[in-house]
């Protein structure tokens, strides 16, 4: 992997809450062409996001689960927030992730330094704060969510949740 340059990013807010979610999982190995391999995996959930029910608001969300592990791989799910006993098409999955506290970061360039933004919050932020992951086979390494009307409330297009504990 190459190295990244540090991104110039502000504290955190904090929050606290349970997600519901509905997406397409796969598992993507660490080579080169991750990065197209993940595109290709956002346009095949983003092409069926319209087909789930009890869609709530319009951001989309990636989940990523041991992408910081010292494995050959990591999952990702490409979601949307649900009602709970959302329809769904065959492909996608329901996902309860539990109430945690999360440090949220805003993604302030564009998504092509996305991943300088992950990499200078988690080890650079995080335990700077004191702060580990919370992470676990319930709750993903991070979400990242693209949108929902970030024009009108004033919020970035893009934050990074970071699910942590003391």
């Amino acid at each position: 992997m190459e190295r990244l340059q540090p991104a110039a990013i502000e504290a955190p807010r904090f929050e606290e809450r349970p997600w519901t979610f509905a997406g397409l999982r796969r598992r993507h190995a660490r080579k080169e062409g991750v990065w197209n391999a993940l595109d290709e995996h956002w346009c095949a959930a983003s092409e069926r996001f319209a087909k789930v029910g009890g869609r709530k608001g319009g951001a989309g969300y990636g989940l990523y689960y041991d992408l910081f592990a010292q494995r050959d791989g990591f999952e990702m799910i490409a979601a949307v927030a649900t009602d709970d006993e959302a329809r769904r098409p065959a492909a996608f999955e329901q996902l309860q992730v539990p109430s945690r506290r999360y440090a949220v970061f805003a993604h302030l360039g564009p998504v092509s330094r996305l991943r300088s933004t992950i990499w200078t919050a988690w080890y650079g932020w995080l335990p700077n704060l004191g702060l580990r992951s919370a992470g676990d086979s319930l709750t993903p390494d991070f979400i990242e969510v693209y949108g929902d009307d970030a024009g009108n409330t004033g919020r970035p297009a893009i934050e990074v949740w970071f699910p942590v504990r003391a």
